[in-house]
């Protein structure tokens, strides 16, 4: 492992699960994270309670750490600290946890990605899309619609274009239309008419497999 710390380079290579749990007590916060990114090298079962503990360590760093650990580990028990986690983090625990629900992809995350669609931060959002495109329920079609309509300042263009993608993995008709008016509003960002335009061609493929097998 490339572990900053040798002691825990020594731990994961010997696999000392146990060592490694020990190691998230420790006073100093790189060891901790260090400790972190070797428990998500491992992926043991075992470790999935003491990360969820550590979403909650007083270093954002660590709290990061964790969130994508728990992504790597992949435990379903790890969905519900995370949401709480993105709902409740700073904005550095808010953007991992984002990210890891989004690679979970579990529908229980339906609704919370929903509502960090709004998110202060930029990567929270987009991770969201990500995830909603990810899950593919057709719960997120609206909001995403009226995330993809809102805004045209630059912090909200990569956000937009990741949502247009959403769009076009949900496969829903209802946003044929909004991908069509800015397709055809020559003041639309670039980035964004492109990620229309392919959300909208993936739409209408869709749409003339669906006819014809009728």
């Amino acid at each position: 492992m490339n572990a900053y710390d040798p002691e825990i380079s020594r731990m994961c290579d010997e696999e000392d699960i146990t060592g490694l749990i020990r190691a998230l007590s420790q006073d100093d916060a790189s060891r901790r994270a260090d400790a972190v990114k070797a428990l998500a090298q491992l992926r043991d079962a075992g470790c999935v309670e003491p990360l969820i503990s550590a979403l909650k360590d007083d270093n954002d760093m660590v709290r990061a750490s964790a969130a994508w650990a728990l992504m790597k580990i992949a435990d379903p028990s790890a969905i519900e600290p995370l949401i709480a986690a993105l709902r409740r983090g700073d904005g550095y625990l808010r953007t991992a946890s984002a990210g890891a629900l989004a690679e979970l992809g579990d529908t229980r995350a339906v609704e919370p990605l929903i509502d960090a669609l709004r998110d202060d931060e930029t990567g929270v959002r987009i991770s969201a899309a990500r995830g909603l495109a990810r899950i593919k329920d057709p719960r997120a079609v609206e909001p995403l619609i009226a995330g993809f309509k809102a805004g045209d300042t630059g912090i909200m263009v990569s956000v937009r274009g990741y949502i247009a993608e959403a769009l076009g993995e949900l496969g829903d008709p209802r946003a044929i239309e909004p991908l069509r008016d800015a397709l055809r509003d020559d003041k639309e960002e670039e980035v964004v008419r492109e990620a229309a335009a392919k959300a909208l061609q993936k739409l209408e493929e869709r749409d003339a497999r669906f006819a014809g097998g009728r």
